[in-house]
Formats: C-alpha cells, structure tokens, sequence
C-alpha cells in the first residue's frame, strides 16, 4: 500500500497523481488524451479501483473523497441514468465490457463478450439496439462442464423514469447507483475472486 511495506513510495506517488488530476466531476480521465469512450472509461476505471483498493486496505481518510467522486461519476447525470438505447448505457457497458477483459474472464457473447439484439420499446418508442455482456469462467472439473452456475447483474435503470417512475418523477434522471450498478459492482468483485 501507499502507507507500508517496500513500494510504499511508488504507490504514494502514484495515488496523488491520480488526486492531483482528478477531474473537478470526478472523472479520472482527460477528454484531450482519452478521446474514445473506451479509453476514458478504461482510465477511469482502472483509476477508481486503485484508490478503492488503497481506500480499503489502509482506510486513509485523504483518499476518501476522490473514490466517492470517482463513483459518483459512474451514477452521473452524464450517463443520462444508463437508460435504455442512451449513450449513458452504451459508455457504461463499454465499461464493464473492459472489466471483464482485465479481470480475464472468457467471451461467450456473439461477438466478443457482447450479444446484441433491436428491440422496440422506451419512451418514446423507437427501436434501438439492447446487448447483454457475457463472460465465462472455465470450472476445473469436466464432469461439470455442461452444468453452468449463472451469476447475473443488470446494468440498466429507469434512465429517465421509464418504464417505472414513481408519480412526480417522470423526466428526471435516474442514477441507478443502488440500482443495477451495485449489483454489477458485486457480480464483477465475485468474477475478480475466481480468478
């Protein structure tokens, strides 16, 4: 950690770098330098697992505050409450899709880790393309093979409150932090424990 042991110096350096360059937001990425959406979520990502690892270990009360900004980034308004067919869905699936590839976990979807389907629905209705991510941990017993055991989270919530707002509440994002996200944040630390 950034407090003991023989990198303590290195991993110090590295965590004031990260707070010195956090973005005012949150964001733990640079627009000018990270320019696909990939990238950003990528650097922020590997960045917010840094400061919660160091946060976690050693309860340092200076990291605190950028992890806290660094998650509320997830649960911004900029990803529009990850509703379907937004933006704010496709950035965080792209997200979680570079979590499963660093935590090393075997596509299974149709095309890569993703399968994607059009489907007509929302608010206004218009079409719009849906994808679940699939990622496979391979067992270490053949004889089990064919008998998966599924571990599933959803990534979407109401995003502007549809289909299932509370009255008064219709039109304003919903940023699904408690909903959906901390679910894929446990299925992801589940899929990181197996390997």
């Amino acid at each position: 950690t950034h407090v003991d042991y023989k990198y303590r110096n290195q991993v110090n350096a590295g965590l004031r770098w990260l707070i010195a360059n956090q973005q005012e937001d949150g964001r733990l990425f640079n627009d000018q330098t990270d320019q696909t959406l990939y990238a950003q979520f990528y650097a922020h990502g590997i960045a917010a697992i840094a400061l919660g690892e160091a946060y976690g270990m050693t309860w340092d009360e200076e990291l605190r505050g950028p992890l806290e900004r660094a998650i509320a980034f997830l649960a911004s308004l900029e990803l529009e409450g990850r509703g379907l067919g937004t933006e704010g869905l496709e950035r965080a699936t792209a997200w979680v899709e570079r979590r499963f590839e660093e935590i090393g976990l075997v596509p299974a979807g149709e095309d890569g880790f993703r399968q994607s389907w059009r489907w007509t629905g929302g608010a206004p209705e218009r079409e719009m393309t849906l994808t679940n991510l699939i990622g496979r941990v391979p067992g270490s017993d053949p004889s089990l093979e064919n008998r998966p055991v599924l571990v599933m989270a959803h990534l979407d919530p109401l995003g502007t409150g549809w289909p299932d707002v509370r009255e008064g509440n219709q039109g304003r994002i919903h940023a699904g932090a408690d909903d959906n996200a901390s679910g894929v944040a446990v299925l992801l630390e589940i899929a990181r424990s197996w390997y």
